[in-house]
């Protein structure tokens, strides 16, 4: 299992994104990230369009969140952003 999928997971168990606030969210989203993530490719955009996507979803449901995480971050692992 990639380790994003496993901090996911982790995270998921610990917070409720039902009901966290955009603040709490944000945090957890930090943790999620592996601890290689600065190597990972076109971090710095994906960092940029999560925030923005939370930024502009209040309160967003866990699996919406998920699906965020899932899909900046899928892409990294078959190519480069420029």
């Amino acid at each position: 299992m990639l380790p994003i999928v496993q901090n996911l997971i982790t995270v998921g168990e610990s917070i409720d994104f039902n009901t966290a606030s955009n603040e709490e969210i944000v945090s957890a989203y930090s943790e999620i990230l592996p601890p290689n993530a600065e190597e990972l490719m076109g971090l710095r955009k994906k960092l940029q369009r999560i925030k923005l996507t939370l930024s502009k979803t209040p309160n967003m449901g866990w699996s919406q969140f998920g699906s965020l995480m899932g899909r900046e971050f899928q892409e990294s692992l078959y190519k480069s952003e420029t």
